[in-house]
């Protein structure tokens, strides 16, 4: 089976990942994907937050705005292109918004958008009152998918997803309320009705992500079965992807149980395992084996 993980920061694999050698982390998870048999994984290079809530890595521009770059990624793709790809992030309030996108656009193993509208940042404000139209215009002038983190508040991206229909949106994170690491799972995700509304819109999918974090049962999660049912009954199993985010989830469950639960499960056609495991992420963001 095609195993494509739509989502791990790879840059934090290794305990010591600030001062860690690229390359060795690079040629560590290799090893990692080939023990569990992933075959490709799609690189989320994140550095974290500074004193003001930017995210990074990235530069600070004159008015303000960041612009993000991206080292780890870039390594990566150059030592293993058959493995790895990468996606980029933008400022709405970048003054060359429109080049950076086409330049995102332009990189071969860069294949995609992720929008993350910070509450702290004034960006979840600015997104829902449509402060985002400049950002999709772009993409979709582009024809870029864009991955859209709005934790507990999916409904902000139906204008969006009405307005731009042209647009491949992809919701983040199962779409709903995570609980934070070193917190008690909840008992099934809280808010998953929004989710399955926006499954009207055709032009928008599903990241079925940390998961496990609404299961209440140990591994293999038997509890979040019914919930994945009801996401792959509403958008189809073509518009809805598996990732891991493992780096994050490590101190819940393990990259192997992320993905277990899913490739083993009675519960699941060899069919839906094959789109969701894999081939959604590769029709969806264009990523030829």
């Amino acid at each position: 089976m095609d195993v494509v993980d739509a989502q791990v920061h790879l840059n934090k694999l290794v305990p010591e990942w600030r001062t860690a050698d690229a390359t060795t982390v690079v040629l560590s998870a290799v090893e990692a994907m080939d023990s569990l048999g992933i075959a490709a994984v799609l690189i989320d290079e994140d550095t974290g937050h500074d004193r003001d809530g930017r995210l990074g890595p990235a530069t600070l521009l004159a008015n303000g705005s960041s612009r993000f770059v991206y080292p780890f990624s870039e390594r990566a793709v150059e030592l293993r292109p058959d493995r790895f790809a990468y996606l980029a992030k933008c400022d709405p309030l970048d003054p060359d918004l429109d080049d950076v996108i086409a330049d995102i656009a332009a990189r071969p193993r860069q294949l995609c958008l992720r929008v993350i509208p910070e509450p702290e940042t004034g960006d979840l404000a600015r997104f829902e009152a449509g402060g985002h139209d400049a950002v999709f215009r772009a993409v979709g002038r582009h024809d870029l998918p864009v991955f859209v983190w709005l934790p507990g508040r999916v409904r902000l991206l139906e204008r969006y997803a009405r307005d731009f229909p042209s647009v491949r949106f992809v919701i983040d994170h199962c779409g709903v309320a995570l609980p934070r690491t070193g917190q008690p799972r909840l008992a099934g995700p809280q808010g998953l009705d929004d989710v399955l509304w926006m499954a009207r819109y055709e032009n928008v999918a599903l990241k079925w992500c940390k998961a496990p974090r609404f299961s209440v049962e140990a591994y293999p999660f038997p509890d979040l079965m019914p919930h994945l049912c009801r996401v792959l009954d509403a958008f189809g199993r073509e518009r809805v992807m598996w990732a891991s985010d493992c780096t994050e989830v490590a101190g819940d469950h393990s990259w192997g149980e992320a993905l277990g639960y899913v490739r083993d499960s009675p519960g699941l056609s060899a069919d839906d395992k094959s789109w969701l495991l894999g081939r959604t992420a590769r029709v969806l963001l264009r990523w030829p084996r």
